[in-house]
């Protein structure tokens, strides 16, 4: 079926491609929590499983994003969810780290490519800023039925979990099969026009800061989200009234790309991104270390909504300094290097600083992240101004 990236249906199966790969942005904390509570890991196992998931991720887009203009984006978006799928299936089935670790890579081979082919997708649409809040909006929806329900089950049938996830993987697939879209023949044409030679080392540099920006981003997120679940625990605060958080998280993950999406032509781009970034920074810190439940709950029902401004905000940079969209299609690349990185590092901190260290080291990262921002706008990058992206 022929549809495009200007109409419901095709942005419907974007909005759900979307929602299937960015699974790792809502499910971390039962996820990690599942590995350490439920398979024994401890806490830097438990990070190295997310990380050996988040680098086939970052493999996979890294390789396929140079490309992106030339490669059939719909076939290797069904290949690559249903591959990420039946690794999920396989991790019901194996214990152990040294099983658990390729399992996990082989999932993140198979969403990263899917997730690549879909961003780069969004990337070349008519106003990819306004599109990218749209399938945010997917993944704030999914995080609210998620946490609605899972928290609950896992406690008493912690492999839910993974079905859900890889069930989410084939609906990604179907969604990709009966409806990916393709972009409209203007914004083919755009792309493919390349920068002049006066402006290509500036833009080639903005574009190589930005990608540094957001996995910086996801790294200092990934840490203190990774272990917030863990954080509570360690607080003795009630698991049902963390899983309470995490739904209202949900809640107010719906307003971050609506949000964003009219804020795109009033405030310029990259002085909302910094600003969020520094708001960002003190919620990890309030989140890892305040003894008292209501800061915690309220810092870290806000983390993902922090996220998804900002990710929204850095897409559309991203999208404005290349049109052809090779460098969007590398944003999966961009959040998992961080991701990666991320859980791993936190569970390092727990080992030998303990959990309330956590949000001071993701506080730094953040503040490095709003650094790389600020250099693009000294390089008069025309993303930094307000307007459709």
């Amino acid at each position: 079926m022929a549809t495009s990236t200007e109409g419901v249906v095709g942005r419907g199966a974007l909005l759900i491609g979307h929602a299937a790969g960015m699974l790792d942005l809502v499910s971390m904390p039962l996820w990690v929590g599942v590995l350490i509570q439920f398979r024994h890991m401890s806490p830097p196992e438990a990070g190295l499983l997310i990380t050996a998931y988040m680098m086939g991720v970052f493999l996979t887009s890294v390789s396929l994003a140079p490309r992106f203009d030339r490669l059939p984006a719909r076939l290797i978006a069904i290949g690559g969810f249903i591959v990420g799928a039946v690794a999920f299936f396989a991790i019901i089935n194996v214990d152990g780290f040294a099983a658990l670790v390729p399992t996990h890579f082989i999932a993140g081979i198979g969403a990263g490519s899917a997730l690549s082919m879909v961003h780069g997708t969004i990337s070349r649409s008519v106003r990819p800023h306004r599109l990218f809040a749209i399938v945010n909006f997917g993944v704030a929806i999914f995080s609210i039925l998620f946490f609605a329900t899972l928290p609950d089950v896992v406690q008493h049938s912690p492999n839910v979990l993974f079905y859900v996830l890889g069930g989410l993987l084939i609906l990604g697939a179907i969604a990709a099969a009966t409806a990916f879209p393709q972009p409209p023949e203007g914004a083919v044409g755009q792309a493919g026009k390349p920068a002049t030679v006066a402006g290509a080392v500036p833009l080639r540099l903005a574009v190589i800061l930005a990608f540094v920006g957001v996995a910086l981003l996801s790294a200092g997120q990934g840490q203190t989200y990774a272990f917030l679940e863990r954080i509570g625990a360690w607080r003795d605060f009630p698991a049902s009234d963390i899983g309470h958080m995490l739904v209202i998280s949900g809640f107010l993950n719906l307003l971050a790309p609506i949000v964003a999406a009219l804020l795109e032509n009033m405030v310029p781009r990259l002085g909302a991104i910094c600003v969020a970034l520094l708001i960002h920074a003190g919620i990890c810190i309030t989140a890892s270390t305040s003894a008292l439940f209501l800061p915690y709950a309220v810092a870290g029902s806000l983390l993902v909504f922090m996220t998804i401004f900002n990710h929204t905000f850095m897409f559309g940079t991203i999208a404005k300094l290349d049109p052809s969209g090779r460098a969007a299609s590398s944003t999966p690349a961009m959040l998992t290097l961080g991701a990666a990185v991320g859980p791993a590092l936190g569970g390092a901190v727990t080992q030998f600083a303990g959990f309330a260290a956590i949000g001071w080291v993701s506080a730094a990262i953040l503040i490095v992240s709003a650094v790389c921002f600020v250099l693009i706008g000294s390089l008069r990058a025309p993303a930094m101004q307000p307007g459709a992206a």
